[in-house]
């Protein structure tokens, strides 16, 4: 039997660009301006090292942050920021039904398996609060820079 978690794991623990590029924090303010009035609990998932929960607690230090990420060594660096550290899989949020008001997921989608991807969507459904907003990106296939470096499909 394959082990998903540790394929996932393997295929994503050399990717560190967003840990020093500035769109990555970027992003996390354009996702901050989505949050709705009242948000608390937000889910960051692929949470890398935390440089973006770092920027929403700038933002609103009375955000409570739950990290997700299928890799273990970035979830011992997650700075305190992080009231959770939740080492797992986006096809199966160990969190309880109805969680959260906010859950991010930038650039993140493109890593999964196609297979996972239907799975993911229903998972962050399970754990997002009624009313609550997930707020994901992923890369434009067609920004020339994307051509350029060959990151375009």
């Amino acid at each position: 039997m394959v082990n998903l978690h540790k394929k996932y794991e393997v295929q994503n623990v050399q990717q560190n660009r967003s840990q020093h590029d500035p769109f990555t924090l970027k992003r996390y303010e354009q996702f901050f301006s989505f949050f709705q009035k009242g948000a608390v609990k937000i889910l960051d998932v692929g949470c890398n090292t935390g440089r973006g929960g770092l920027r929403f607690k700038e933002l609103n230090p009375n955000l409570t942050l739950f990290g997700l990420d299928c890799v273990q060594e970035r979830l011992d660096v997650l700075p305190e920021c992080y009231s959770q550290k939740v080492y797992g899989l986006s096809t199966d949020i160990p969190m309880e039904d109805r969680f959260f008001d906010v859950i991010t997921a930038g650039e993140f989608l493109e890593h999964l398996y196609p297979a996972d991807v239907d799975q993911t969507l229903c998972e962050f459904q399970r754990v997002l609060k009624i009313g609550g907003r997930l707020l994901l990106t992923t890369p434009n296939p067609n920004y020339i820079k994307n051509k350029i470096i060959g990151m375009s499909v």
